[in-house]
């Protein structure tokens, strides 16, 4: 087991954070925009195939979205955490135990 248990943006400007990541039961999903409408949250297995969507209302505190996931339903491996906002995609790998 590693003992990084929060995982940052990929790189600064990215707005995405994921954590615990690796994760077991619940992701918490944190995501920074300007814009008022909450964005689309996907989970996508190594085959391209979306294997949960986000679908309930995001808890937002000023520029911040956040939800958190459910991961139960999920076998051990490795996911993609896929974020669409205006027009721009983000994604985080994600490893499920």
């Amino acid at each position: 087991m590693s003992a990084a248990t929060y995982a940052s943006p990929i790189r600064e400007e990215d707005p995405l954070t994921i954590y615990p990541n690796p994760a077991r039961e619940k992701l918490t999903i944190k995501f920074s925009s300007e814009s008022a409408l909450g964005p689309e949250i996907q989970i996508i297995d190594l085959t391209g195939k979306v294997v949960l969507k986000v679908e309930e209302e995001l808890n937002r505190e000023d520029k911040l979205f956040r939800t958190e996931v459910e991961l139960n339903d999920l076998k051990s491996g490795i996911y993609f955490v896929k974020v669409i906002q205006a027009k721009k995609i983000y994604t985080m790998k994600l490893i499920v135990e």
